[in-house]
């Protein structure tokens, strides 16, 4: 008796033997006589659902995916910051680095009286940032003893000065036509400049091999 009901019982859940159960607990059920049974076996839930990621499961993955890429973009580019040498730029530095641009073009020019209306452009250039370079001081005064400071900073200053008569020599060349003069003082500035850097500018570090 308790084995017939039993018996009704599962044929009411999943319906007559050659049919699948369709709609939910008490929906229609289709006569599936000589179907696929794999495909019955799907239709009645015997076989699991295709394994899939969740939603949340796909964006922890791409989160995890673009933070190690920023990461090793962020490693790479600190390494090739090591590797430059490269210091933190100074006001000084910035001036400097704005007469060393006027000085290039000035030397490709300086002997074509063509261009010497582009020539006093690049001058007025150079002593605008060389008389602002004057009132600043170098980065190498912090490694030069306390006690010798304060002549460091004065000698600096006597040869910007020094650098920037030189200049108006050369300016007065340029202005007067005399391209060949012109073309010599040059020479005396690059050289003015050239030992500013040597007595004053501090060194880069160097590279390891």
């Amino acid at each position: 008796m308790g084995g017939m009901a039993g018996k009704r019982a599962r044929m009411a859940w999943w319906g007559k033997p050659g049919e699948a159960h369709r709609g939910g607990f008490w929906g229609r059920t289709q006569n599936l006589d000589g179907a696929n049974p794999i495909a019955l076996g799907a239709a009645a839930g015997f076989f699991p659902p295709r394994s899939f990621d969740p939603p949340s499961t796909k964006f922890m993955k791409i989160r995890l995916l673009t933070i190690t890429i920023i990461c090793a973009v962020a490693a790479v580019l600190g390494v090739q910051a090591q590797d430059s040498g490269k210091e933190p730029e100074t006001e000084l530095g910035k001036h400097m680095e704005k007469m060393s641009g006027a000085f290039r073009r000035l030397g490709r020019q300086v002997k074509d009286a063509a261009k010497n209306e582009d020539s006093l452009k690049q001058i007025a250039i150079i002593r605008e940032q060389a008389e602002a370079s004057v009132k600043l001081e170098p980065e190498r005064k912090k490694l030069v003893p306390a006690d010798k400071q304060e002549k460091f900073v004065a000698d600096y200053r006597a040869k910007m000065k020094s650098f920037l008569a030189d200049l108006g020599k050369l300016e007065a060349a340029i202005k007067a036509g005399n391209n060949a003069e012109a073309e010599t003082l040059l020479a005396t500035v690059k050289q003015d400049q050239k030992e500013g850097h040597t007595d004053f500018k501090k060194e880069k570090k160097k590279k390891k091999g």
